[in-house]
């Protein structure tokens, strides 16, 4: 019986098989950019980046495997909320484009600012965490 993989999911596993041993890594190096014209999203982008920073899990760098989007935009002008939309890529080689890993959009309010950040920062960690495992399950599959 032979089967049916999507696309996406063969272009993602592909990407991945690229960077197997850096992913596997205990931090992961991680490139970030923002579009944030307003101010609770230079405030979410800023907080995200610094979550990122901090984190024992991830570094900083601006030639890394995964890539981080986030983009921002007050909806009313009245500087008490934004509207994000964020991206998370894993780097193409010299053969392949960037692979679409996860992303969303979500309305965050000035006084939730870290909040959102750490939500953020919780949902990186978790799509990750996926590809490590499934990283780890291939190592030890026999595909004989």
């Amino acid at each position: 019986m032979m089967r049916r993989y999507p696309i996406a999911a063969l272009t993602l596993a592909l990407a991945v098989s690229c960077h197997a041993n850096a992913i596997a890594e205990e931090k992961l190096p991680v490139a970030f950019s923002a579009t944030a014209n307003d101010s609770v999203g230079r405030q979410l982008a800023f907080h995200f980046r610094d979550q990122i920073g901090r984190s024992g899990s991830f570094t900083l760098s601006n030639d890394a495997i995964l890539k981080v989007s986030i983009v921002t935009m007050d909806p009313d002008d009245g500087g008490n909320q934004t509207i994000y939309n964020y991206t998370f890529l894993i780097k193409g080689d010299e053969r392949t484009l960037d692979s679409y890993l996860s992303g969303g959009v979500g309305v965050c309010g000035k006084q939730r600012v870290q909040s959102c950040a750490i939500n953020l920062m919780t949902s990186l960690g978790e799509q990750v965490e996926l590809i490590r495992q499934a990283i780890s399950g291939a190592q030890k599959s026999d595909f004989r």
